[in-house]
């Protein structure tokens, strides 16, 4: 599935499953099933957002890591490094 395709079927899953039917099967331990499916709904995006990243970094062929700032305390070495907006 695409991307926007993910985010979709992540939607439609947390209406069909906070609906009232579902909640009426689930009367005597409505609490449990909340907090189950709010840990469901969270897996399911974060797995998302992560196959997401991943795939945007093969695109654009990074590896991840970030460009080390320049200077030698980590920050930029002169006032030319930096730039109004």
């Amino acid at each position: 599935m695409r991307n926007a395709e993910v985010w979709i079927f992540i939607f439609m899953v947390g209406l069909l499953g906070l609906n009232w039917p579902l909640l009426e099967v689930f009367y005597t331990e409505v609490a449990l099933y909340l907090f189950l499916f709010w840990f469901l709904l969270i897996v399911l995006t974060a797995g998302a957002a992560y196959k997401y990243n991943n795939s945007k970094d093969q695109q654009t062929g990074e590896s991840g890591a970030r460009k080390p700032l320049t200077g030698e305390g980590g920050g930029p070495s002169s006032s030319a490094d930096f730039r109004a907006p």
